[in-house]
């Protein structure tokens, strides 16, 4: 089993010179950190999940999925599959692997094959590999490039990805959000179910951009989610919400961000409408990402499992594997709840930037002090440990009233939270909260080509008070 070294991480990098210098800087998107362990304890399969023995029924012959809705434009079909009767669940990944990820890639599916599907539950994925000079560049399994789609299968090899290849495409712009569009479409078709999750597997950089330095700043690259090295491209936060719309009025029971930093009001915000809960992680994880090997079985042993419970699986799956001496976080987040979250810091924003005149030095220092993430983020901080700071630093009723609504609000939108002893006060939700002068400087880098601006996001637009308050007070 391949071990990653310290830089690795899922933590959106820029691949240029300038980048690969300063890599050892990086805490990783996941983190990186020595600490972590290179080996997972596999745990003991119960006989009902022995890998390499079917549960639950026979699979169906050939590929499994619907025949009729195998093909796809610029999809070469290399596996016939009869029509696939609706199952408890389907669980997508989208992996883009062209990037230092690509080792990890395989890494994952491989834990998912200890236990490959059944006839309650699917697991397919699309990830996409690449040829590189780079020394990250990841030869195993046949050091195949391109796309593919493959239903993934329990099998006993550790060494390769032995599940059935769909389909492949050559040509795949894994950072295109009407890729991510089609592959929803696709797998939704072709694997019916009745409760439907997506795991976005790639880097992560939260809702904004970052110039890293003078030369970074030059050749800018933006920040999202899935990063394509091929491409040059990535897709954007704001662009997620028609890229995993299922339509028809149909929500995920579940978006688990397999991937950094992603767990911020401004990117839940962004997707609230399209899922019941999200799973993900205010930190970076490190580079092998979710322990799958962890949480797979539990969804197999348990299929009649709501979203909640699987995403706060994978919250166990995390702090289980790595440890608490680590600086993980992941939390469960209730969907349906940010709206009001949201409507409660548009009117914190306003009291807070009142306040400013009296108590700026107070509600600056609460800023710099409460719990940021990673070096290259520190602006993202933990909303409830602000909060908390808030409160006990600002000697305004009126704005601990408002404090105090935030509370609220956040505690019923976060069901489930984990953390390492690297994060004692990280609680389950992130937020933005520059200094004045560091949002001006960002708002200018993404005016300038470093994707989209604060404002463009559905979250500012719905509370226009927080951004206004992002501007006011010491700089």
């Amino acid at each position: 089993m391949n071990t990653f070294p310290p830089a690795a991480s899922r933590l959106s990098t820029l691949f240029s010179a300038v980048a690969l210098l300063a890599l050892p800087l990086l805490s990783g998107c996941g983190g990186g950190d020595d600490n972590f362990p290179n080996d997972f304890p596999t745990p003991t399969p119960s006989p009902s999940t022995t890998p390499g023995t079917s549960r639950g029924g026979a699979l169906a012959d050939g590929c499994g999925g619907s025949g009729q809705a195998l093909a796809q434009p610029g999809w070469q079909v290399d596996c016939a599959a009869p029509v696939q009767p609706t199952r408890k669940w389907t669980v997508l990944l989208y992996m883009n692997g062209a990037n230092d990820l690509e080792e990890y890639g395989n890494l994952n599916l491989n834990q998912i094959e200890k236990f490959g599907g059944d006839s309650n539950v699917t697991f397919v994925a699309q990830f996409k590999r690449i040829k590189t000079t780079n020394s990250y560049d990841d030869a195993s399994d046949g050091d195949w490039v391109g796309g593919r789609r493959i239903v993934v299968r329990r099998d006993n090899n550790t060494d390769a990805v032995t599940s059935p290849v769909i389909s492949t495409r050559a040509d795949l712009d894994m950072g295109d959000p009407e890729t991510l569009k089609a592959f929803v479409k696709w797998g939704t078709e072709t694997f019916p179910a009745e409760r439907y999750a997506i795991v976005l597997w790639n880097h992560g950089a939260g809702w904004r951009s970052r110039a890293a330095s003078s030369e970074i700043a030059r050749n800018p690259v933006t920040r999202g989610f899935s990063y394509d090295d091929e491409k040059d491209t990535h897709i954007d936060t704001i662009e997620l919400p028609a890229a995993i719309d299922l339509g028809a009025g149909r929500k995920w029971d579940l978006v688990a961000w397999d991937s950094s930093l992603m767990q911020m009001v401004e990117v839940a915000h962004e997707i609230k409408d399209k899922t019941n809960w999200i799973v993900g992680s205010e930190e970076s994880p490190p580079g092998r990402g979710y322990p799958y090997d962890r949480w797979v079985n539990r969804l197999l042993e348990n299929p009649d499992s709501d979203g909640r419970i699987v995403g706060e699986t994978i919250c166990d799956a995390m702090i289980d594997g790595y440890g608490v001496n680590s600086n993980i976080t992941e939390s469960v987040l209730d969907a349906s709840k940010i709206a009001p979250l949201t409507a409660a810091l548009n009117n914190f924003g306003a009291v807070l930037s009142s306040a400013q005149g009296t108590h700026g030095v107070q509600i600056a220092d609460a800023r710099e002090t409460s719990e940021s993430y990673s070096d290259e983020y520190n602006t993202n901080k933990d909303l409830l440990d602000f909060v908390r700071l808030v409160k006990e630093k600002v000697d305004n009723e009126a704005v601990r009233a408002s404090a105090t609504d935030v509370e609220n609000a956040a505690r019923a939108a976060i069901v489930k939270n984990v953390n390492g002893n690297d994060h004692p006060n990280s609680e389950g939700i992130a937020l933005y909260i520059p200094t004045p002068n560091a949002y001006r400087r960002n708002d200018i880098s993404q005016a300038n080509g470093f994707g989209q601006r604060y404002t463009e996001l559905l979250f500012t637009q719905d509370a226009p008070n927080w951004q206004s308050f992002l501007t006011s007070g010491p700089p």
